[in-house]
């Protein structure tokens, strides 16, 4: 089986900076001892698997708390946050995707307005655009490929 990879820098226009993380396409999920495997291997702070889906994000609404987010202002965006998850071996995650789900209707009600610039300050930093709409936020930002390579197992 040869499974493709994609070594990302998402929420940033720079190599070296937002959040690393590894992607890897599937044609179908394949057993998870596999997928920590695979994981492991990539030691990233993030390994996502794709599978053809169209089941949208109803996961996020079970989770419980998992972690800490700390958000201000911006002086060069609409807000600034951190996010810290120690309990899960995440000391300080560099770009929370997740947290800005719960960040976007805050701010957006705030500031009266629904598309919002953000910026994560960790160490390496990242740069989201954040949409409250309505019932769902859509978040988008850019991203630079890093390595393109090929598993085979």
């Amino acid at each position: 089986m040869k499974i493709p990879i994609y070594h990302i820098d998402a929420f940033t226009s720079e190599i070296f900076s937002g959040n690393p993380a590894a992607v890897c396409l599937l044609d179908s999920w394949v057993d998870d001892k596999l997928l920590q495997s695979i994981a492991a291997e990539n030691n990233q702070s993030e390994t996502a698997f794709l599978v053809p889906n169209d089941n949208g994000f109803s996961a996020l609404a079970d989770l419980e708390c998992r972690g800490v987010i700390i958000t201000a202002r911006g002086d060069l965006s609409d807000f600034v946050s951190r996010f810290f998850a120690p309990r899960y071996g995440i000391p300080e995650d560099p770009v929370t995707g997740s947290a800005h789900c719960v960040l976007t209707p805050y701010w957006a009600e705030i500031l009266n307005r629904d598309k919002l610039h953000a910026l994560q300050v960790s160490r390496r930093g990242g740069e989201l655009f954040c949409t409250n709409a309505g019932n769902r936020v859509k978040i988008s930002g850019k991203a630079v490929l890093y390595m393109e390579e090929v598993i085979t197992v």
